[in-house]
């Protein structure tokens, strides 16, 4: 009876009250301990890649490799030094934002790859037989034929709610600026909260996901460029997207419509629908239009502070009566047997509710788990 509660209680998007419960990070059968950063150069697609990871500190982060004096750096990691995370063959440091700070490659910046963290099942629904780094390849021939009208199958879309904006996105949000917080009393983000944060224009925002659960969408300025930070509970994915789309300025949405359990958005100008996931137009006057991303880094607040002690952070005081210290679908992102729609394809490699990172080139998917970064 209680399952068939859980299901109706996705279907329909409504809130409940079960305590929020901590992400574990998934340690190696060894019993070792695994602290501080790690750096994995590989390539995908013909494409050099960076990729720096810590189970400890709780990212994933990946870069696009550039050659500096007709080569491609090689790096190792520098620990316990955030944000400088890596050093170069000449003894240049690298922050975590893939800028060189000294060194002959001084001012060089690493390209960010297109990339989010997310639950493995989403990633396989929408990228199916994708590669696993240091894993098994699989051979997958799925038939997901596009309706017409859509980019997507229509037959795979579904309503998560009754209408749109039955969960409200927020417009205008509230910032606190970290620095000036009441130091008398504990600040609202515990150290483990998990947190989306941005760096734009010089200016370094954390939006908690304790309060993004609740809202998915939050059209917001940084550094002066009107972006969306759109999250979706369901699949674990964050994508910060420009909101000027044809030279206008736009806010998005909840469509209440999902595909593969993944949020689809709408821009209120035209009323078309977004795909988070796939990052572009999937139905509307907009139709293939993809959306100009900015970096999101989903970490721990206190990974996040300590990169950007003087970051700003998304406020509770959202204008809607909500308790940001709940999470709204009780154990949904720890149950690997609960998934509330229809995948295109479910992969069963890795656990569905495990966070991964997922790089996309030319079409396909490269995933890393945390335990590829255990030391």
């Amino acid at each position: 009876m209680k399952r068939v509660f859980i299901i109706l209680f996705l279907i329909f998007f409504t809130f409940s009250c079960s305590k929020e419960e901590k992400i574990i990070i998934k340690k190696d059968p060894s019993g070792t301990t695994h602290q501080g950063v790690k750096i994995i150069q590989t390539s995908f697609q013909n494409t050099e890649l960076i990729i720096a990871g810590s189970p400890d500190k709780n990212f994933i982060i990946s870069f696009e490799n550039v050659k500096v004096n007709g080569a491609y750096p090689e790096f190792t990691v520098i620990q316990d030094s955030l944000p400088v995370i890596m050093k170069d063959e000449y003894n240049g440091r690298w922050n975590i934002l893939g800028e060189a700070l000294s060194g002959p490659a001084k001012g060089t910046k690493l390209i960010p790859t297109n990339s989010m963290m997310g639950y493995w099942f989403s990633f396989g629904a929408f990228f199916p037989g994708m590669e696993l780094f240091d894993g098994d390849p699989v051979d997958v021939n799925v038939v997901n034929e596009i309706s017409e009208g859509w980019l997507i199958n229509k037959n795979m879309v579904y309503a998560g709610s009754v209408e749109s904006d039955a969960i409200p996105a927020l417009d205008n949000p509230v910032h606190i600026q970290y620095k000036e917080r009441n130091f008398l009393n504990g600040f609202f983000v515990k150290d483990d909260d998990l947190v989306l944060g941005i760096y734009q224009n010089g200016q370094a925002i954390a939006y908690p996901v304790n309060i993004l659960n609740w809202h998915e969408s939050v059209n917001d300025l940084a550094g002066d460029v009107p972006i969306t930070i759109s999250y979706c509970p369901l699949t674990g994915t964050a994508v910060s997207w420009n909101r000027k789309i044809n030279n206008t300025e736009t806010t998005f949405g909840v469509s209440g419509l999902l595909y593969n359990s993944n949020l689809i958005l709408y821009d209120r100008e035209t009323r078309s629908f977004w795909s988070q996931m796939l990052m572009k137009c999937v139905r509307g006057d907009l139709i293939g239009r993809k959306a100009g991303t900015t970096r999101v880094l989903e970490t721990t607040w206190k990974t996040w502070k300590t990169i950007f002690p003087e970051t700003d952070v998304l406020s509770t005081n959202t204008g809607y009566d909500r308790n940001y210290e709940e999470y709204p679908f009780e154990d949904y992102r720890t149950n690997n047997d609960l998934i509330g729609y229809p995948l295109v394809y479910d992969d069963s490699r890795v656990p569905r509710k495990e966070r991964v990172h997922a790089i996309f080139i030319g079409g396909k998917a490269m995933v890393f788990r945390f335990s590829s970064f255990y030391l």
